[in-house]
């Protein structure tokens, strides 16, 4: 047999090999079937003694996958406290797989005894199917609420 002819046959094996195996990753990833815009609002009365204050936004249903594209939030914090940080976090049952977002709010009132905090910003943050959405945040005093509205698309998936 000529040296081509082997060349030949092994590269029709290889690009048979790679077209399955390209084929098993695609069986494997959901497909999309349609989006629609969502949002989701959350509040979180966290009260005096609580410079830590965190709690649920959304747990992603099966099937689905959520898109974060938009963070804006505002927090109610006792004076002369400020807000150190901020976060919102897509936890999968695998707590290895987290991803966060970091944000940064900005000062925006300072009137009797309270100073208010808040932020609007665009982002990416995919959230997939069974995760659950956490914001937190963490002052230097006493955090009265969170109020937020994480909004982007609702992906279904088959």
């Amino acid at each position: 047999m000529s040296i081509f002819r082997v060349l030949k046959h092994r590269c029709a094996w290889a690009a048979g090999l790679v077209a399955a195996v390209t084929m098993l990753g695609a069986a494997a990833e959901a497909q999309e079937v349609k989006r629609k815009p969502f949002q989701k609002y959350f509040f979180a009365g966290c009260g005096t003694g609580k410079t830590e204050c965190s709690g649920p936004v959304y747990k992603v249903p099966a099937n689905r996958r959520f898109e974060v594209r938009s963070v804006s939030c505002g927090f109610t914090v006792r004076s002369p406290g400020m807000v150190n940080s901020v976060f919102l976090a897509a936890r999968p049952t695998d707590p290895t797989k987290q991803i966060i977002d970091y944000l940064v709010p900005v000062q925006t009132s300072d009137q009797g005894g309270f100073r208010g905090f808040s932020f609007n910003t665009q982002t990416l943050l995919v959230a997939s199917a069974t995760d659950r959405l956490l914001m937190a945040v963490n002052a230097t005093e006493d955090i009265f609420n969170i109020n937020c509205k994480v909004a982007g698309d609702l992906v279904f998936l088959e």
